[in-house]
């Protein structure tokens, strides 16, 4: 069994922690978030999504997107070969998409897994906002695995509108071992 009393975590390591990314710029598209709830919807999407009378007489005076849509406006399709070789759909080192992954700290573990990720609602997200998205390495913590050590990394993506107010939070867990 290891020495429980060495620390993966190296000063270099936790420099990592408070890093942000670059800002990013996006607008919510009405017909993207239309065709985002219908891809989504098990049956019909929801009217306040699709219907502007009904989405005009809800509580939310208009059309809405959905839920989940709030990272769509910053999304790139990547091509397979653009992809790195973790399974996290993360770029491949060296592409011009991979600037953000330099909040990813030089963890020296074989594997990497996706740990979990909580989202957190302010208000609904409306078609035509412009709206700007920034990652920051919020945490890194080691613990003990049975198999030895395992280090969990936490990020944190706020969705912000033009006056500057969150709408979503993101924070992701990322499992090294």
């Amino acid at each position: 069994m290891a020495d429980e009393s060495q620390t993966i975590l190296t000063a270099e390591i936790m420099s990592y922690v408070g890093r942000q990314g670059p800002i990013h710029k996006g607008v919510v598209s009405e017909i993207e978030a239309e065709r985002y709830a219908t891809a989504v919807a098990l049956e019909e999407p929801h009217s306040l999504y699709v219907d502007a009378d009904v989405a005009n007489n809800s509580p939310f005076k208009g059309k809405i997107a959905p839920f989940h849509f709030y990272s769509v406006p910053f999304s790139r399709m990547l091509h397979h070969t653009q992809l790195g070789e973790d399974g996290l759909g993360r770029p491949r080192k060296g592409t011009r998409e991979s600037e953000s992954t330099s909040l990813n700290p030089p963890i020296p573990l074989p594997r990497t897994m996706a740990g979990g990720t909580e989202v957190e609602y302010m208000r609904p997200i409306r078609a035509g906002e412009e709206l700007t998205s920034q990652t920051r390495l919020a945490d890194i913590v080691e613990k003990q695995g049975r198999q030895g050590p395992l280090v969990f990394t936490t990020t944190e993506t706020v969705y912000c509108d033009s006056k500057g107010e969150a709408v979503v939070i993101v924070r992701s867990k990322r499992i090294s071992r």
